[in-house]
């Protein structure tokens, strides 16, 4: 560790005696342990067993990082498994990438001939010396004979470069002998790789088949040059930027191609099927909603993407944005409504699917549930009757709308209108009765009838807050 070190960083400390020349400081290419000042992730700075104050010996110093089971595959290249990393690589640092000890084909032909019939006959009599090695084989280890990448092109594997190239002894045995997707609809059925669909992949329809292919090898399947989602990111940016919510089928499994046909397709956005019959292989639950009374218009109509991003978002749910903004999208009229004097906290927080639910619901309206029941998912205390008291009538039969606004409100306690208003709506009586008086308690003339009585509930009569 770096404890009492008084010199500086442990590099600092290790460059005091040994020149940061001498260890290839300066060269273009440094080991990334080296250059992040973690000598110690490879020697023990106080002793070891092993040569070079080495924590182990051989490749078994490089595993400690690089992946072992990479290395160690089917087939192993010979001079890794006798002699180790280092008769191809240096351990601070090259001028060639990868730290190698000298560029990658002069490397390789410093153990194999060209000049061997051998050597000749394994490729066909192309000269390959000329080009470059690890287009076909894996130098560490793989899968395949000969070192083959997992992934190699029938012709490779057959030796028959001809079905593509010029004969070995051409002026310019490397170049094709056709160009773009011409060449490989020779051995690829076009039709078959479209499939019926019409939507072409822009790299597809203009016959760019090695923008996503490699034409000899490959560690990836299907001859990939790259892996996965990575491949696909490599044009489609915007869609792998880091998010809060991912979407499985894009992180897991297949990834884009859990809903993305890579040639072609019939649908827009080469989607292998329909907006929500897509969605639904996945989602069957949300599907069920289908069968509910009152459904949303845009589920009905299959457009899960009018309120989710099939990417991912930073929102739950995948939302393209916050909720109650996704909802203003078509409910415009309601946005500007709801903005008054008194907002219900669902509302205010943007919160909409706390009361309505997303897909369909057996209530109108899309709410979850029936009346009262609705409110006392929050309201739990408030709705508990008074032993032995009296409860309003609205309050006791769940017709909690009667007074009350489930959105907003520019009256206190988000009541439908100015408080005597709404009593006077079923006490008229009162009112008429007040027509004739000629004097008026203040809070009936202020309209104010909570000053002296409970609107919900009370253990007095009429429902009186405390004893005349």
């Amino acid at each position: 560790g770096e404890k009492l070190i008084s010199h500086g960083s442990v590099n600092e400390l290790c460059y005091s005696c040994h020149a940061k020349e001498k260890i290839g400081l300066n060269q273009p290419k440094v080991h990334t342990v080296l250059k992040t000042g973690k000598c110690a992730s490879c020697h023990n700075p106080h002793g070891s067993t092993g040569s070079h104050l080495l924590k182990a010996e051989g490749p078994e110093a490089c595993y400690q990082c690089h992946k072992k089971e990479a290395y160690q595959q089917k087939v192993v290249h010979a001079v890794l498994q006798k002699e180790g990393c280092r008769v191809c690589h240096r351990p601070h640092s090259s001028s060639e990438p990868d730290l190698l000890v000298k560029a990658k084909t002069p490397l390789c032909l410093s153990c194999h001939d060209p000049g061997k019939g051998s050597f000749k006959k394994a490729h066909g009599n192309y000269p390959v010396e000329k080009s470059s090695c690890t287009g076909c084989h894996d130098p560490h280890s793989s899968s395949q004979k000969m070192l083959l990448k997992a992934s190699a092109h029938n012709p490779v594997v057959e030796k028959s470069c001809d079905a593509c190239h010029p004969a070995p002894d051409a002026k310019t045995p490397f170049v094709a002998t056709g160009k773009g997707g011409s060449l490989c609809y020779q051995c690829h059925d076009e039709t078959k790789l479209k499939g019926g669909g019409t939507v072409l992949h822009n790299p597809f329809g203009g016959g760019e088949c090695l923008s996503c292919h490699d034409p000899h090898a490959s560690r990836n399947t299907k001859l990939l040059a790259r892996k996965g989602n990575t491949l696909c990111l490599e044009c489609h940016g915007e869609q792998g930027k880091p998010v809060a919510k991912g979407h499985a089928a894009l992180t897991k499994g297949k990834g884009c191609l859990s809903c993305h046909m890579p040639h072609a397709a019939k649908n827009k956005g080469l989607l292998a099927a329909k907006d929500s019959d897509l969605c639904y292989t996945c989602h069957a639950k949300v599907k069920a909603s289908q069968k509910a009374k009152t459904q949303h218009a845009p589920f009905t109509k299959g457009e899960c993407s009018s309120c989710h991003n099939p990417h991912g978002s930073d929102l739950p749910g995948i939302l393209k944005d916050r909720e109650d903004k996704v909802c203003y999208g078509c409910h415009a009229d309601a946005a500007a409504g709801f903005v008054k004097k008194t907002i219900h906290k669902p509302v205010l927080s943007g919160d909409c699917g706390s009361c309505h639910a997303a897909h369909g619901a057996e209530e109108k309206k899309l709410l979850r549930k029936t009346g009262a029941s609705l409110c006392a998912d929050c309201h739990k205390e408030l709705m508990k009757e008074v032993t032995g008291g009296v409860s309003h009538d609205p309050f006791k039969g769940g017709e909690c709308l009667t007074c009350h606004d489930a959105h907003a409100s520019n009256f206190g306690g988000m009541i439908v209108a100015k408080q005597d208003k709404v009593c006077f709506e079923c006490h008229s009586e009162l009112k008429d009765n007040m027509k004739g008086g000629k004097s008026r308690h203040s809070p009936v003339t202020a309209g104010e009838c909570t000053k002296c009585h409970s609107p919900h509930k009370a253990k007095l009569n009429k429902l009186l807050l405390a004893q005349g």
